[in-house]
């Protein structure tokens, strides 16, 4: 399978805020867990163990032309963005999964220089370098529970 470049915007994202938001902590629309793991099986491997069930076999082999591999990330294609000059740019997105989502959260929404900009440009901030099911739905739960946002 082929893998695509991750880009200069992945840099190691490590958020600016020390304090983590204890008050999201119910995160319900992450990428399955089995679905995000057997993605990353089938784009390393080139097949998924067939002990998996049959439904998760369809979708990830249905899905997985939309996502690439680099080193162990997976990250998601985007290519209805324009570039310049009228042509496409194809971006990567890094797939957040559960064990990700509330820091990624608390990094585009809590950064000390750009937080706390409302959910639209916080949405807009987290969909240019992730992506996760539900981006948009988490982001407005997380800003509920946001004390500088109340």
């Amino acid at each position: 399978m082929q893998t695509h470049s991750q880009g200069p915007h992945t840099e190691n994202h490590t958020s600016l805020n020390a304090s983590p938001s204890k008050a999201y902590s119910s995160l319900t629309t992450e990428m399955d867990p089995d679905l995000y793991y057997r993605i990353v099986k089938l784009l390393a491997i080139g097949k998924i163990p067939p002990t998996i069930d049959k439904d998760t076999q369809r979708i990830a082999t249905k899905t997985a032309h939309l996502y690439t591999l680099s080193k162990d990330t997976l990250f998601k294609l985007d290519k209805s963005r324009q570039g310049t000059l009228g042509g496409r740019q194809h971006r990567n997105h890094q797939v957040i999964n559960h064990y990700q989502l509330s820091q990624v959260l608390k990094e585009v929404h809590d950064h000390q220089l750009t937080g706390h900009q409302g959910q639209d440009n916080t949405y807009h901030r987290a969909s240019q370098f992730y992506y996760w099911p539900g981006m948009k739905a988490d982001i407005i739960q997380y800003m509920r529970t946001c004390r500088t946002c109340q």
